[in-house]
């Protein structure tokens, strides 16, 4: 005969150890939504117009979910997709040719704003756009990286 006690103690349990069994797929699910996020960031990086309504679209998740994701990462959709977008701008400054306009380089990868890009650019490497341009074309001169650019 069945101990409907001990049946009923199995019942109240499952659900309990279902949602702590579940745990690591949620948390791998929203390690793998932060970095296809950051994927589509970067193939949309120069479109200005592109922000978390249509991230939200492309991953078919909740602006919540995608908020968790992030937030599991320490970042916030804005706060990452403009580091991207700075990362790029400064990839761009030391790499030939050294005569496209900086401004250019910023509104290619997004900013629409040149002091708000020059204030990002300083906070992020704490040094402006410009400087650390000279600070490539004098490693250049110097030969530090003549076998980078080559």
């Amino acid at each position: 005969m069945f101990d409907q006690t001990a049946l009923a103690d199995e019942a109240a349990r499952a659900p309990r150890r279902a949602a702590v069994d579940d745990a690591p797929a949620a948390a791998s699910r929203l390690d793998w939504l932060y970095l296809e996020a950051c994927r589509l960031l970067l193939r949309h990086l120069g479109d200005t117009g592109y922000g978390v309504p249509q991230l939200v679209s492309e991953l078919q998740a909740s602006r919540p979910t995608v908020y968790r994701a992030f937030a599991r990462h320490g970042a916030t959709v804005a706060g990452r997709q403009r580091e991207l977008r700075l990362m790029k701008v400064r990839e761009l400054l030391a790499q030939p040719p050294f005569r496209t306009p900086i401004e250019t380089l910023a509104w290619r990868c997004g900013f629409e704003d040149v002091r708000t890009f020059s204030r990002c650019f300083r906070r992020q490497f704490g040094v402006s756009a410009g400087a650390y341009r000279a600070q490539v074309l004098a490693r250049v001169v110097t030969g530090e990286i003549a076998a980078e650019i080559a």
